[in-house]
């Protein structure tokens, strides 16, 4: 078994991913030229071979933070995108040769983000975090009564305020707007308006956005992306002062109606914090709840990164981010966020 760099065949690297029942869109070789493009992160991309053939890879960049130092992560801005191998075996070669790049770089740590625990005594595992996989294939009368009570009352709700949905990438202007103003009311640094332009560039037939309107305004949002039988929601926000409209559900409806027309077969909700608020709101609309597991190894570093809001250290900013105008946060948010995963 040999570890070896990609070398530039993204046909080849892609076909893996391709080949695999559990893969994402976040594998695809396009992701490396996205962060690459967007943040200049320096990338490793390791592949297992055996014969020249494929039999695991591991995405990696390399992040420089004043918070965090310097660290190795696969892969930062998405819900997971750690390793992928044929076994454990594999899977562990392809971690090792991560710390050997760790260790020699003397960074602060490793963090794979990985959909299957990996087994290696050198890694911390954390499972805060969980994704919400809701099965389409039994059609949308089956998904409606399926749904809690209070989701079927809500999206009525939605429809008789007069919300209105629409798709396409047209829309990509209120969506970062919207974002934008979502991200400064949870005290959070925005991503890079470049970043997600980057990514409809590099998947335009992967990618789609979604609004909701009330009286021409759009006051809710979604960017997904699909792969093989799945549609991902990857990220997603709406405007607090129409929180009694309830466009969240009217929209998170409309997208897996659309999911199920279009023939996919699952919709991948998204990640969300065990017990948190979006945990609670995603359980709502029965999907399976599966386990993502965020394994570390720790080599300068001499504790877990926490970067959760809970997190004492940045109780004061959080708090003084939602009292800065929204134009400043979309000036300062990129440059903040670009480092830390």
């Amino acid at each position: 078994m040999n570890i070896v760099e990609y070398s530039g065949n993204a046909k080849e690297w892609d076909d893996y991913v391709q080949n695999r029942d559990d893969a994402t869109p976040f594998h695809q070789i396009g992701w490396k030229r996205i962060i690459e493009k967007t943040f200049r992160h320096k990338a490793y991309y390791l592949m297992a071979k055996d014969n020249d053939k494929i039999k695991g890879i591991l995405p990696l960049f390399l992040m420089k933070s004043r918070i965090l130092g310097s660290y190795l992560i696969s892969l930062p801005f998405i819900d997971h995108g750690g390793v992928y191998a044929d076994n454990n075996e594999v899977a562990i070669s392809l971690v090792k040769r991560a710390i050997n790049i760790a260790q020699d770089r003397k960074l602060n740590y490793l963090e794979l983000r990985n959909l299957s625990e990996i087994k290696y005594l050198s890694l911390i595992t954390k499972r805060a975090k969980v994704t919400f996989i809701l099965n389409l294939a039994e059609g949308e009368d089956f998904l409606w009564k399926n749904f809690r009570k209070q989701v079927r009352n809500r999206i009525r709700k939605g429809i008789k305020n007069g919300l209105k949905v629409d798709f396409g990438k047209q829309n990509f202007v209120k969506f970062y707007d919207i974002f934008s103003q979502s991200m400064k009311d949870m005290g959070s640094p925005v991503q890079n308006k470049q970043f997600f332009l980057n990514i409809l560039e590099e998947f335009p037939q992967q990618t789609e956005i979604f609004v909701i309107f009330y009286n021409k305004k759009v006051i809710a949002t979604k960017l997904i992306m699909f792969f093989k039988d799945t549609m991902f929601l990857v990220w997603g926000a709406f405007l607090k002062e129409y929180y009694e409209l309830v466009p969240n559900y009217l929209l998170m409806w409309e997208v897996i109606r659309f999911a199920y027309e279009g023939g996919y077969r699952f919709c991948n909700m998204g990640r969300s914090t065990i017990n948190s608020g979006p945990y609670d709101f995603k359980k709502q609309w029965g999907p399976e709840i599966r386990q993502l597991y965020w394994q570390y190894y720790l080599n300068k570093a001499k504790q877990l990164p926490n970067l959760t809001p809970n997190n004492p250290k940045f109780s004061l900013a959080i708090k003084l981010w939602k009292h800065l105008p929204l134009r400043l946060t979309k000036l300062l948010g990129p440059l903040i966020i670009r480092n830390i995963p």
